[in-house]
């Protein structure tokens, strides 16, 4: 926890107070709980074991972490890793060889989620010592160069063939959809539908996107997969001098939508005004 957070797990607000994180149920009860003090652990209590509930975990939010993934760069491994120093731990697997029959196994395994990335990146990697390329139509492209948007589904095509994300994993992605087009938000949102329909990954997105919560909602009840699908908003009245957030699943969807639209209402109003302005003028 100091790795990820830069030994500052204490409060900022108040240095006297403790941090803590906890997951409860719909009845309040805490299934998850964690304490700290002088960026210290405290107490500690779990109804749930996170670590062995998952084969597989992986945090994205940061699509750069492909641009120096390389053999060599964990030879001198730190005792604790960051989420992105992670991050590329999974990612140099792409430079261990795999066997033709985990290879076969991987593709048929993966074979609706890659054909999904493959309507945006069709084509394959390679990967050396020195340089790592992505090669479509005969041209090859050092990943360091791609498009951001091609670089976050890089990282997830990577993670799938290399099985560094697998069946019954855990995903979590901080704003994927920043760098991508709304056409590509839309694949996206289908994509990672299609990883919790085919192979049972739970997913956690969060995002300031309407487009991105629409199309997860769309897309999740059209693959059947509807009541997997759940949103959080932060509870705004719950928030005090401590900092303490507390999300709450919203079982109607529309306070999240109008939330998420207030932004390009308030703006369509200020050029409707300016428009109006202008044409007294």
């Amino acid at each position: 926890m100091n790795a990820e957070f830069r030994e500052q797990l204490d409060p900022i607000r108040d240095e006297k107070a403790m941090a803590s994180f906890s997951i409860e149920d719909e009845e309040g009860n805490k299934l998850y709980n964690l304490t700290f003090h002088r960026n210290h652990g405290m107490s500690s209590s779990f109804h749930v074991k996170l670590n062995s509930a998952f084969s597989t975990v992986s945090f994205i939010d940061d699509p750069y972490v492909i641009d120096d993934v390389s053999d060599d760069r964990f030879n001198n491994r730190p005792s604790s890793l960051g989420h992105r120093d992670y991050l590329r731990e999974q990612l140099s697997a792409c430079h261990e060889e795999k066997t033709v029959l985990e290879e076969m196994e991987n593709k048929a395994r993966l074979e609706t989620a890659l054909r999904e990335i493959g309507k945006v990146l069709p084509g394959t990697y390679q990967f050396t010592q020195k340089t790592d390329y992505y090669i479509e139509s005969g041209k090859k492209y050092n990943l360091a160069n791609l498009a951001t948007g091609s670089k976050v589904f890089s990282v997830l095509k990577i993670l799938l063939e290399y099985g560094q994300l697998g069946e019954n994993g855990l995903l979590i992605l901080d704003e994927p959809e920043a760098h991508l087009h709304p056409d590509w938000i839309n694949q996206m949102a289908q994509l990672l539908v299609i990883l919790k329909k085919t192979l049972n990954i739970s997913i956690v997105v969060a995002t300031q996107s309407v487009n991105m919560v629409l199309a997860l909602e769309a897309y999740s009840t059209m693959h059947d997969v509807r009541e997997s699908f759940a949103l959080y908003m932060p509870d705004s009245a719950v928030e005090d001098d401590s900092g303490m957030v507390t999300f709450t699943e919203m079982k109607d969807s529309r306070p999240v939508y109008s939330h998420l639209t207030a932004g390009y209402e308030e703006a369509f109003h200020i050029l409707q005004a300016a428009i109006d302005t202008k044409g007294e003028k």
